[in-house]
């Protein structure tokens, strides 16, 4: 899996300035980040801006994950509501949208859930279909606001915990696996099956099954109950998530079209018959 890793803004495109600065702390939270999801056995890439303008600032990490084709793209915030706040606010996260056909909103709730149970108010995931990362990337796509920069007790429990812990917890939510506190390794998961694919609607049963016969796997339907919990090292999801149940958060790689059409035709490209 491929994931591409933004810190957001830059020192000419300056972000939130309160108590803390944003631009210096996302630096070091994706840092960390880029760092534990190596540990975890995932390809990385940095696309964080040098020193440019907004929208260049933008345009230049859009791209980049999207040229290097990208399975998920991750970007790094702070946030700031007011001048001054004097209490806590909390994290949040933010998708395109939780009914289109991604899955994005997984991972979002998987990193704000991690994030929160660190002693962060929990604000959840938002939606926004007019954020630049979220509107023009090709893949799914979290915008991750680790705290507010105005508000003390954020801050202070964000120097307290310090930038490392925070990106560990938001790989570790990315990849739904634990590294080890103790020798800093990843504790080892023993897996059923290498392999399986599922689909949420009937009309992305045959391509689900085309890929399911290409990786000799089994193929199920992930609108019936079933425990996803370390089933299978990689569980690939095949089509569109149309469904009130949807796919589960266990989910590693997502491919799909606009249609039924489309999606047998990514499935034929990522097992290379197109």
């Amino acid at each position: 899996m491929k994931i591409a890793v933004r810190g957001g803004h830059n020192y000419l495109a300056t972000g939130c300035e309160g108590l803390i600065n944003e631009v210096v702390e996302d630096r070091k939270v994706k840092d960390s980040v880029i760092k534990h999801l190596k540990q975890l056995g995932y390809t990385v890439l940095d696309v964080t801006p040098g020193n440019m303008d907004r929208d260049s600032d933008l345009i230049y990490g859009v791209n980049k994950a999207n040229n290097w084709g990208a399975d998920l793209f991750i970007s790094i915030h702070f946030n700031k509501a007011y001048n001054s706040y004097n209490g806590a606010i909390g994290t949040e996260t933010w998708v395109y949208s939780e009914s289109d056909n991604y899955n994005d909103e997984e991972y979002a709730k998987r990193i704000v859930d991690s994030i929160g149970a660190l002693g962060f108010k929990n604000r959840g995931v938002k939606t926004s279909i007019d954020l630049y990362e979220l509107k023009h990337t090709t893949m799914p796509s979290v915008i991750v606001e680790v705290c507010f920069v105005e508000a003390t007790e954020d801050v202070a429990l964000y120097k307290r915990l310090g930038p490392d812990v925070i990106g560990k917890v938001i790989a570790e939510a990315i990849s739904n696996r634990k590294i080890s506190n103790s020798n800093n390794n990843i504790e080892k998961v023993e897996y059923d099956m290498k392999n399986l694919v599922c689909y949420c609607n009937q009309v992305d049963k045959r391509a689900a099954e085309y890929l399911a016969d290409y990786l000799q796997c089994p193929c199920i339907d992930a609108t019936l109950p079933f425990n996803y919990v370390n089933v299978a090292e990689n569980i690939i999801a095949v089509g569109g998530n149309a469904t009130p149940i949807g796919f589960s958060g266990y989910t590693t790689k997502y491919i799909a079209g606009k249609d039924r059409y489309e999606t047998l035709k990514e499935v034929l490209k990522f097992i290379g018959k197109l």
